[in-house]
């Protein structure tokens, strides 16, 4: 990345990069792809089972990785370390989890349905176009 700059600002690498934000909401199941807990379900399951520290870290493990994805995007996309500043890094990583947890609290819950229509169609769309913009060498 050195050489040539972060991905991003290649035209063929920009749907890939909303593939990939789009994906990190559904990955840490965060809502609106947080199918699992959903209201129905909360009396059988993760949020029953657990309480107290396996809750607690249940919970952390998400929150890790979401600091992992955000971090790997990041990494990829943005720049990375290329940039010669860790302090630069660390803000792209917390604007980027805090744009997804902007988007986890503005969303609603979809019914799995969706979820897979929304993946197969939107992001599925988004990477193919992606690879065909990157064949081509465009």
């Amino acid at each position: 990345q050195i050489h040539n700059g972060s991905l991003i600002l290649h035209p063929s690498m920009i749907p890939a990069a909303i593939a990939f934000l789009m994906t990190i909401p559904g990955e840490t199941g965060n809502p609106p792809f947080d199918a699992a807990e959903a209201e129905t379900e909360i009396c059988e399951g993760l949020l029953a089972e657990y309480s107290g520290a396996p809750l607690g870290i249940f919970k952390l493990s998400h929150a890790v990785k979401m600091l992992t994805l955000t971090s790997m995007f990041v990494a990829l996309f943005l720049g990375g370390i290329g940039t010669g500043l860790l302090v630069v890094f660390a803000l792209c990583v917390v604007l980027t989890a805090v744009s997804i947890s902007f988007v986890h609290a503005v969303t609603a819950r979809l019914k799995i349905e969706q979820i897979f229509k929304y993946y197969w169609t939107v992001v599925t769309g988004l990477a193919l176009i992606s690879l065909v913009l990157a064949w081509y060498g465009l």
